[in-house]
């Protein structure tokens, strides 16, 4: 480890560091076998590196002290050689750990640790940092690298959401879901750190059931612990009675510390096995959670032995993403389209795909029944194979324009004789008044267009108007990588153009673009101009103490973040907003319109905020995020 790079202090010298160090190319070219990725310090004593190439899927092998790490693939005398779940099998994940650890064989952690940190890049991005496209660039995702040095710039959770939005599909019937994981995670909201914007904030709807209801819960029997006494609630029964139309069956694990330490798969296996001699569904799901997967448990060759005993599908889903569990699901549904008879059509009859339950929901069904248009069907995110026999009675089925849904959309009902159409999402007055018209006029009835022009002009005079007005008294912030402008402006996660809506608002906005590392001037002043021009207060903030700077004005009241409860803002007096506050409709708007005017002007948020309370070149990364929201939540 004597031979150094030329280039010291930059994102690709360290990535140059990693790859000297495990004998490995350092960038894949398209015909590289195994090469450095990336390399990140872990927020404890040890690093991640993350390698890929033709030959693997990206990984990430964590390197730690042997007397620190638990679990490890492979151990020297001072070293223990991990990975983290990403869409690599347990027997890639061991070759490659064991080859990492026959390199190191000889070498010390303090060795690695000071070789690694020597090429550590500076906290703020200067001359020298790779351009776009280049390992170490991006921060890939809270879920993957806790402490990576760009994590100071992430305010949209594009990729932390992508392992979580097949869990949404919901095939409703005789089918049963296993969770295989912890109980914890299930009492923490939103689930995990993030606000998902496909759950509306709907405090009318939230449930919950005492501590103690386990009868949904199978677990193994443990020695020298006692059974569980299950009694019966009359009251219990009652609401679970009330409530079975909207409760998908559900079983879980529920894995402890111990099981942590011991291995879960037993668990799984008995909860497999009971559910075969027991309950026997039309379909099992079956759900992996992080946790499994950090440890190394083999749970993908549990679920295949059970497939090969079980005479009903099992659809396995865990915390890769690209992998689709629900091919059964289309294949099924598919069959039922085909097995339909055929029906005549009802000419005031539509579907709606891809519109998530809610009031919202609600609202929208029933200003089209207003206009005398009926909803036919409602599929995905449920799917229900006895939907298909009355799914094709509707002549038109309106798909909500939801880019990381559109294989699944063609998957179920490409070739199927309905007319689609995919109208803007209906978020804010007129992307709603535009998308009733353009359902009118699917069913061809233009006769309703002044009727949805008029209603919805009384309307906005009516309630949202004095709304507007209070608005433009209020400034909202949105924090944004260049590579990610499109999404405000464009339908970008989950059909939501952010700044339109925000602007139809009336609120006044304050844009802050984070460049790409490198990126040349003129680039940076092209994207501020271009902003400027769409009457946002443009900015460019080039490293964390830029960003503290810009959060320090004191007109901007709230920003935007994916991340639930971020530090990052609530710190510096701001009120943090995400998806998960907006609603579909008009009156949904209304509603977003307020919670958004309440975070301006709520009082808690700002009597944090103290002069001096974000020095220049303080920290903002996010990276210490999660224990805050496990703790607040």
């Amino acid at each position: 480890m004597d031979a150094r790079p030329t280039e010291t202090g930059s994102f690709e010298a360290q990535v140059e560091a990693a790859a000297r160090l495990l004998a490995m190319p350092a960038r894949c070219s398209g015909e590289t076998a195994l090469c450095v990725e990336d390399v990140v310090s872990l927020d404890r004593p040890g690093w991640s590196v993350r390698l890929g190439g033709t030959a693997v899927e990206s990984i990430w092998l964590m390197i730690e002290p042997v007397a620190q790490a638990g679990k490890a693939f492979r151990r020297t005398p001072h070293l223990a050689v991990s990975y983290r779940a990403e869409p690599c099998d347990d027997r890639t994940a061991a070759a490659l750990a064991d080859r990492v650890a026959k390199r190191l064989a000889r070498a010390t952690f303090e060795q690695v640790d000071a070789w690694l940190a020597s090429h550590r890049p500076p906290v703020s991005a200067g001359a020298g940092v790779p351009r776009s496209g280049q390992p170490g660039l991006t921060c890939p995702g809270l879920n993957v690298a806790w402490n990576h040095p760009r994590a100071w710039s992430r305010f949209f959770a594009d990729e932390e959401f992508a392992p979580a939005r097949d869990g949404l599909v919901n095939l409703l019937g005789s089918s049963l879901r296993i969770e295989h994981g912890d109980m914890e995670c299930q009492f923490v909201s939103p689930r995990g750190f993030t606000a998902r914007p496909w759950f509306a904030f709907d405090a009318g709807r939230r449930r919950c059931r005492k501590w103690g209801h386990e009868r949904a819960v199978v677990r193994r029997d443990v020695p020298g612990r006692p059974a569980p006494v299950i009694e019966s609630d009359p009251a219990d029964e009652a609401e679970e009675a009330r409530l079975h139309a909207s409760w998908r069956p559900y079983l879980s694990t529920n894995i402890l510390d111990v099981d942590v330490i011991e291995g879960s798969t037993p668990l799984l296996e008995d909860l497999l096995a009971t559910v075969r001699r027991r309950v026997s569904p039309d379909v099992l799901m079956v759900n992996c959670t992080c946790v499994p997967q950090m440890v190394g448990d083999d749970v993908l060759h549990a679920v295949e032995r059970e497939r090969a005993e079980s005479a009903y599908p099992i659809l396995y889903k865990d915390q890769r993403t690209g992998v689709d569990p629900y091919e059964r699901n289309v294949r099924m549904m598919r069959a039922a389209f085909a097995a339909a008879p055929p029906l005549p059509r009802d000419p005031a009859a539509v579907n709606l795909v891809g519109f998530t339950a809610g009031k919202d929901r609600d609202e929208i069904v029933a200003l089209l029944e207003a206009l005398g248009i009926r909803v036919n069907a409602v599929m995905i995110p449920d799917l229900a194979q006895a939907q298909a026999d009355e799914w094709l009675r509707a002549p038109v089925q309106v798909m909500y324009p939801n880019p990381e849904w559109q294989g699944f959309y063609g998957a179920l009902f490409d070739g199927i004789d309905i007319r689609r159409i995919s109208p803007p999402a209906p978020f804010g007055p007129e992307a709603s008044r535009e998308w009733l018209r353009a359902v009118a006029r699917a069913l061809g009835r233009e006769d309703l267009l002044p009727v949805i022009d008029r209603d919805a002009a009384d309307w906005e005079v009516r309630e949202w108007a004095p709304r507007v007005e209070r608005a433009r008294r209020h400034r909202l912030g949105i924090v944004c990588e260049r590579q990610r402008l499109g999404r405000l402006e464009f339908p970008g996660s989950w059909g939501f153009r952010l700044v339109p809506v925000l602007r139809e608002m009336g609120f006044g906005l304050s844009l802050a673009v984070v460049p790409d590392p490198g990126a040349a001037a003129s680039e940076l002043e092209s994207a501020r101009e271009r902003w400027t021009s769409e009457g946002l207060a443009a900015a460019v903030v080039q490293d964390e103490a830029a960003l503290a700077a810009w959060l320090s004005d004191p007109a901007i009241e709230a920003v935007f973040s994916d991340y639930f409860f971020d530090e990052r803002l609530v710190r510096t007096g701001h009120a943090p907003f995400s998806l998960r506050l907006f609603e579909k409709g008009r009156q949904g708007a209304a509603r977003t319109l307020d919670r958004l005017l309440d975070r301006c002007t709520i009082g808690c948020f700002r009597a944090g905020r103290a002069p001096g309370a974000v020095a220049p070149g303080a920290r903002m990364s996010v990276t210490s995020y999660p224990e805050a929201a496990w703790t607040r939540s």
